[in-house]
């Protein structure tokens, strides 16, 4: 159905819909997948030795330390592509954390992303503040500490939350406080 404003408009010119041929389901079919091979397959992720997350933390956690060494030794130039170039990796880590049973380096990269999200420029301090999550992704990475039964692992996440509360208290602490209002002469 159309209304009568498209009708009234040239044929070039009215809303055309296009359905893409489906590819993949030509491929694989109608039906969906049998219960008992989706089951088999859970089975064997879970049974797996294999820990293919760690390659991959390990290169982007290498990333981050690298980017840390670099901005400690030559400075900070440019405060909005460090933020993007830390996110990025921090993104990657956040993405497969929890997907390759590393649910605790989802939740510090979220806590660091979160951080990155709501500083207003990057500086030492901020660096600090990266490098303790750093710090603290190192340990679960190479701790292999995966899971959430882990009370050390919970500490490093609640330590890595109060180091954000700590920044930001002492932000608010030494922000420039807001001049007050002007004085009329009928305030006086």
């Amino acid at each position: 159905m159309t209304n009568q404003r498209e009708q009234d408009l040239h044929p070039s010119l009215r809303t055309q819909i296009f359905k893409p041929v489906n590819l993949l389901k030509q491929k694989v079919g109608d039906g969906g997948i049998d219960d008992d091979k989706i089951k088999n397959a859970q089975r064997l992720i879970d049974e797996c030795s294999y820990d293919g997350f760690l390659p991959l933390a390990r290169e982007l956690t290498g990333i981050i330390y690298d980017l840390l060494v670099l901005l400690r030794k030559q400075g900070i130039q440019d405060s909005e592509k460090t933020i993007k170039d830390f996110a990025a990796n921090f993104v990657q880590l956040k993405a497969n954390g929890a997907m390759f049973r590393y649910p605790l380096v989802t939740r510090i990269s979220d806590n660091v992303l979160h951080f990155l999200d709501s500083i207003p420029m990057m500086g030492d301090k901020e660096l600090d503040v990266v490098q303790a999550h750093y710090d603290g992704l190192h340990v679960v990475i190479e701790g292999r500490l995966e899971g959430l039964e882990n009370p050390q692992a919970n500490e490093i996440h609640a330590e890595l939350t109060r180091v954000c509360q700590r920044y930001f208290k002492d932000l608010t602490k030494h922000a420039i406080p807001k001049s007050p209002p002007p004085q009329t002469k009928g305030d006086a």
